[in-house]
């Protein structure tokens, strides 16, 4: 007795997008049902490829597993007949469409729908196939870019673009307005974070004050981080158009002040350039803090081994792409490579570092004004006048927001009437104008404000550091090395620091946070002078000594080069 064949197997490949297709009689169920009502008028077998909810756009075949399988069965030989619910459950996508049909083809396979079906061993039907799937990828640019378009409305209009709301926010028509015990804790995570408290300890407070994250479950360090940096807590944020890169600023209700704001924002700052070399260090670093790799722009590394001579810093990149698995955006190569290819001396390149800048303090005029003025008087002391006119800044800040929120409503409220039909059909655009353009004026005065406090900020620490280290004349007394690390600080925005082959010497740009180098006195009739303005970089060159990254004696001033 000759033994039964095995009937063929129905391959039915279900997937959705949206919530939306299940109200449309396309949930995954009702396209499960009618493969397997497919597979028993056939007299197949069947067999379920469910993808479940993912978007039919995706340009690698890869965010798509089961599918992926699926032609994996395809391509071996061991699926010869699919069922999908229309040809787009497969792919709106050009390139993945393309590799289905080509494999489909190249193994006979039978392609089944709810209308039909498609042989690909027959050129009328690949043909048919191939304009079907052109004409799905048509209209799915077409959806993809209507949703584009009405995004870039509602921003326009001032409306919230979409997606949920920042933490601290509601959406109320469409507009994003305070969720105020939400707020109370980013105003809190604000005030803690300024005041030094750090992000593990914030967390740990959030966790016991009961009030959860938007996702719920536990509070984490990456949650709070993204509240420190978003711009919406101080009144704005921006929205970039993907398409066309347009970007717009959108006012929102500010919750934390500007200077909290601030203040914040300069603390992030020192934690992020040391990010992954956080300070368990047992050793002092004189520039690491302001090092950076002139090729990469990553924070440099400082590394000290006794038991190898090693003393050095290098651009750690390399390294920390090679230990998390991550393929180097730069290739680190003799020839073409980041560049970093040596690490410098640690030793040398802060003595470098130390003359050229006290050379610059010594020969300056504008750092001589300073001190003059606090001599005489000149500086208004940052615990007085500094604390009043901060408040006051603060005060006018609050005031213009509460002016600006104002105008929104009377924008807001005149759109509604107009809507209603109970404006002037006439003097309806004149009026509209009119407030838009009062609106513009009091965010211009925001901005002034807002700008005004962060230069009188900046102001404070440059007096605080002039007090401290204007005079040279202290400079020649004997200074601790976190004495000299400070007064770098007040002096050095950052270093740039790059490695040149052809030389065989690190190449050090240095950037000052005062227009200091080269600065003058120019003397004007009949008596009187004025400052002439220096320049804020100066380059040095520190040529290698030995072996590279191994401790070596410090090299004079005759061994370096000064542009």
């Amino acid at each position: 007795m000759k033994p039964t064949e095995p009937a063929p197997v129905l391959h039915i490949y279900t997937r959705v997008s949206t919530t939306a297709q299940e109200e449309q009689g396309t949930s995954l169920s009702s396209q499960e049902k009618l493969g397997r009502e497919r597979a028993k008028a056939l007299g197949f077998d069947a067999r379920l490829w469910n993808e479940g909810g993912k978007s039919s756009n995706h340009e690698e075949i890869a965010g798509r597993p089961v599918l992926q399988a699926l032609v994996n069965e395809i391509a071996n030989g061991s699926a010869k007949h699919v069922f999908v619910y229309d040809q787009s459950r497969l792919s709106r996508n050009d390139n993945v469409a393309s590799a289905i049909r080509y494999q489909c083809k190249k193994n006979g396979v039978t392609l089944y729908t709810k209308d039909g079906k498609y042989d690909f061993t027959n050129a009328s039907d690949t043909f048919l196939k191939q304009v079907l799937d052109a004409m799905a990828e048509f209209d799915n640019a077409g959806r993809a870019e209507r949703t584009r378009l009405g995004k870039l409305q509602r921003v326009k209009q001032h409306q919230w673009h979409g997606g949920p709301p920042p933490f601290g926010y509601r959406l109320e028509s469409k507009k994003l307005v305070v969720e105020k015990a939400e707020a109370a804790k980013v105003k809190e995570i604000y005030q803690r974070y300024a005041s030094g408290e750090s992000v593990y300890v914030i967390k740990k407070y959030l966790d016991k004050s009961g009030v959860l994250p938007r996702r719920g479950g536990a509070w984490t360090g990456g949650s709070i981080l993204k509240i420190l940096e978003n711009t919406h807590y101080v009144g704005y944020y921006i929205y970039r158009d993907g398409k066309s890169d347009e970007q717009l600023r959108v006012e929102c209700i500010p919750i934390v002040s500007s200077s909290n704001w601030q203040a914040a924002q300069e603390k992030r700052k020192t934690v992020l350039l040391r990010k992954g070399q956080v300070n368990r260090t047992k050793h002092f670093y004189l520039l690491r803090d302001l090092m950076y790799c002139g090729f990469c722009n990553a924070p440099l590394g400082a590394r000290t081994k006794a038991s190898k001579n090693e003393h050095f810093y290098y651009c750690p990149t390399k390294e920390r792409d090679w230990k998390k698995g991550i393929e180097p955006k730069i290739k680190h190569s003799k020839k073409d490579g980041c560049g970093f290819a040596r690490s410098m001396n640690i030793d040398q390149a802060d003595k470098l570092v130390w003359d050229v800048v006290i050379d610059i303090h010594a020969k300056s005029s504008l750092l001589k004004e300073e001190v003059k003025k606090q001599l005489i008087g000149g500086i208004v002391s940052p615990d007085t006048g500094y604390e009043a006119t901060q408040k006051k800044n603060e005060k006018s800040i609050k005031l213009a927001e509460k002016e600006l929120q104002r105008a929104d409503e009377a924008i807001t409220e005149l759109e509604v009437e107009h809507r209603l039909g109970r404006t002037d059909a006439k003097l309806f655009p004149q009026i509209m104008k009119r407030l838009r353009e009062q609106r513009i004026t009091i965010q211009a005065r925001i901005e002034t404000l807002r700008e005004g406090a962060r230069n009188q900020a900046q102001e404070r620490k440059w007096v605080d550091w002039v007090k401290a280290f204007g005079d040279e004349v202290k400079l020649k007394s004997k200074m601790t090395p976190e004495e000299r690390k400070e007064y770098l600080r007040g002096m050095i925005e950052r270093i740039d620091v790059k490695f040149l082959a052809e030389t065989k010497e690190h190449r050090l740009e240095i950037r000052f946070i005062k227009p200091i180098v080269g600065d003058g006195i120019v003397l004007q009739k009949p008596k009187g002078y004025r400052l002439r303005k220096g320049a804020t970089s100066k380059l040095v060159s520190l040529p290698m000594r030995g072996p590279p990254g191994k401790r070596a004696t410090p090299v004079g001033n005759n061994s370096v080069t000064v542009e």
